[in-house]
Protein backbone atom coordinates (compact mmCIF):
# COMPACT_ATOMS: atom_id res chain seq x y z
CA UNK A 1 0.00 0.00 0.00
CA UNK A 2 3.09 2.38 -0.30
CA UNK A 3 0.93 4.14 -2.84
CA UNK A 4 -1.11 6.46 -1.19
CA UNK A 5 1.41 9.21 -0.51
CA UNK A 6 3.40 8.29 -3.75
CA UNK A 7 3.77 10.14 -6.98
CA UNK A 8 3.77 13.79 -5.87
CA UNK A 9 0.54 13.60 -4.00
CA UNK A 10 2.14 15.24 -0.84
CA UNK A 11 5.18 17.53 -1.60
CA UNK A 12 5.38 17.02 -5.21
CA UNK A 13 3.06 18.80 -8.19
CA UNK A 14 -0.66 18.49 -7.23
CA UNK A 15 0.15 20.76 -4.19
CA UNK A 16 3.10 22.78 -4.89
CA UNK A 17 6.11 21.28 -3.01
CA UNK A 18 4.95 23.43 -0.02
CA UNK A 19 6.99 26.59 -1.20
CA UNK A 20 4.02 28.76 -2.06
CA UNK A 21 0.97 29.98 -1.15
CA UNK A 22 -1.01 32.06 1.95
CA UNK A 23 1.13 29.64 4.56
CA UNK A 24 4.37 29.91 3.34
CA UNK A 25 6.67 30.62 5.94
CA UNK A 26 4.68 29.43 8.48
CA UNK A 27 6.80 26.59 10.06
CA UNK A 28 5.46 24.09 12.87
CA UNK A 29 4.13 25.24 16.50
CA UNK A 30 7.75 26.52 18.86
CA UNK A 31 9.75 26.03 15.60
CA UNK A 32 12.22 28.43 15.52
CA UNK A 33 15.57 28.56 13.07
CA UNK A 34 18.47 28.13 14.83
CA UNK A 35 20.90 30.92 14.86
CA UNK A 36 23.87 28.95 13.12
CA UNK A 37 21.25 28.63 10.13
CA UNK A 38 20.74 32.16 9.77
CA UNK A 39 24.08 32.99 10.40
CA UNK A 40 24.78 30.59 7.21
CA UNK A 41 22.55 31.31 4.74
CA UNK A 42 22.96 35.36 5.75
CA UNK A 43 26.66 35.02 5.05
CA UNK A 44 26.07 32.81 2.29
CA UNK A 45 23.61 35.54 0.67
CA UNK A 46 26.40 38.35 1.11
CA UNK A 47 28.55 36.40 -0.31
CA UNK A 48 26.90 35.55 -3.84
CA UNK A 49 25.20 39.33 -3.85
CA UNK A 50 27.11 41.25 -6.75
CA UNK A 51 26.68 44.42 -5.97
CA UNK A 52 27.72 44.08 -1.92
CA UNK A 53 31.74 43.47 -1.02
CA UNK A 54 30.97 41.60 1.73
CA UNK A 55 34.97 41.24 3.32
CA UNK A 56 34.75 43.55 5.54
CA UNK A 57 31.19 42.54 7.08
CA UNK A 58 30.80 40.05 10.07
CA UNK A 59 27.47 38.60 10.53
CA UNK A 60 26.85 37.85 14.28
CA UNK A 61 23.35 35.97 14.95
CA UNK A 62 21.66 36.17 18.81
CA UNK A 63 18.43 34.43 19.22
CA UNK A 64 17.55 35.74 15.74
CA UNK A 65 18.66 39.60 15.69
CA UNK A 66 21.34 39.52 13.25
CA UNK A 67 24.04 41.86 13.86
CA UNK A 68 25.98 43.08 10.78
CA UNK A 69 29.26 44.88 11.59
CA UNK A 70 32.72 46.18 9.50
CA UNK A 71 32.69 48.02 6.74
CA UNK A 72 31.28 49.08 3.58
CA UNK A 73 32.21 51.22 0.43
CA UNK A 74 29.00 53.39 0.39
CA UNK A 75 25.99 53.61 1.83
CA UNK A 76 23.56 51.75 -0.70
CA UNK A 77 25.93 48.90 0.18
CA UNK A 78 24.68 49.16 4.12
CA UNK A 79 21.25 49.30 2.86
CA UNK A 80 21.44 46.41 0.47
CA UNK A 81 23.08 44.38 3.58
CA UNK A 82 20.51 45.04 5.46
CA UNK A 83 17.63 44.54 3.36
CA UNK A 84 19.50 40.90 2.30
CA UNK A 85 19.66 40.11 6.21
CA UNK A 86 15.57 41.12 6.75
CA UNK A 87 15.21 38.09 3.93
CA UNK A 88 16.42 35.69 5.48
CA UNK A 89 14.05 32.93 7.22
CA UNK A 90 14.21 33.15 11.12
CA UNK A 91 15.34 36.76 11.29
CA UNK A 92 13.44 38.73 13.94
CA UNK A 93 15.72 42.51 13.93
CA UNK A 94 18.76 43.38 11.65
CA UNK A 95 21.00 45.31 14.26
CA UNK A 96 22.97 47.40 11.36
CA UNK A 97 25.96 48.55 12.35
CA UNK A 98 27.92 48.62 9.58
CA UNK A 99 30.24 51.76 8.78
CA UNK A 100 30.55 52.74 5.00
CA UNK A 101 34.40 53.34 4.33
CA UNK A 102 35.41 57.08 4.21
CA UNK A 103 37.63 57.20 1.32
CA UNK A 104 35.84 53.32 -0.21
CA UNK A 105 37.69 50.97 -1.63
CA UNK A 106 37.64 51.80 -5.47
CA UNK A 107 38.93 54.12 -7.52
CA UNK A 108 37.42 57.08 -6.12
CA UNK A 109 34.62 57.47 -8.72
CA UNK A 110 31.93 56.10 -6.80
CA UNK A 111 32.61 58.59 -4.16
CA UNK A 112 32.68 61.26 -6.71
CA UNK A 113 29.13 60.30 -8.14
CA UNK A 114 27.68 59.76 -5.10
CA UNK A 115 29.05 63.52 -3.54
CA UNK A 116 27.19 65.29 -7.32
CA UNK A 117 23.76 62.54 -7.22
CA UNK A 118 23.66 64.30 -3.25
CA UNK A 119 24.13 67.63 -4.96
CA UNK A 120 27.17 68.62 -3.88
CA UNK A 121 30.00 69.23 -6.52
CA UNK A 122 34.48 68.14 -6.73
CA UNK A 123 36.46 70.79 -6.13
CA UNK A 124 37.64 71.96 -9.02
CA UNK A 125 34.08 72.70 -10.02
CA UNK A 126 33.17 74.36 -7.75
CA UNK A 127 36.21 76.71 -8.10
CA UNK A 128 35.33 76.90 -11.72
CA UNK A 129 31.83 77.61 -11.14
CA UNK A 130 32.61 80.50 -8.59
CA UNK A 131 34.81 81.87 -11.30
CA UNK A 132 32.03 81.85 -13.63
CA UNK A 133 29.50 83.74 -11.51
CA UNK A 134 32.41 86.09 -10.39
CA UNK A 135 32.98 87.19 -13.75
CA UNK A 136 29.42 87.23 -14.30
CA UNK A 137 28.98 89.82 -11.76
CA UNK A 138 31.52 92.05 -12.92
CA UNK A 139 30.23 91.94 -16.24
CA UNK A 140 27.03 93.24 -14.65
CA UNK A 141 28.59 95.96 -12.65
CA UNK A 142 30.49 97.06 -16.05
CA UNK A 143 26.95 97.15 -17.60
CA UNK A 144 25.79 99.10 -14.82
CA UNK A 145 28.69 101.84 -14.64
CA UNK A 146 28.45 102.25 -18.54
CA UNK A 147 24.69 102.82 -18.80
CA UNK A 148 24.91 105.26 -16.00
CA UNK A 149 28.01 106.78 -17.76
CA UNK A 150 26.13 108.94 -20.30
CA UNK A 151 23.89 110.33 -17.48
CA UNK A 152 26.68 111.57 -15.38
CA UNK A 153 28.80 113.71 -18.17
CA UNK A 154 25.68 115.05 -18.93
Amino acid sequence: MGGQFSGGQFGGSQYGGGQQGRHAGRGPKGYRRSDERIQGETNDQLTQHGDIDATEIMVKVTSGVVTLTGTVEDRSAKRMAEDLAESVSGVQEVQNQLKVSPSGSGNGSNMQNERLSRGRLPSASCFLFSAFCLLLSASCLLLSVFSLLPRLLS
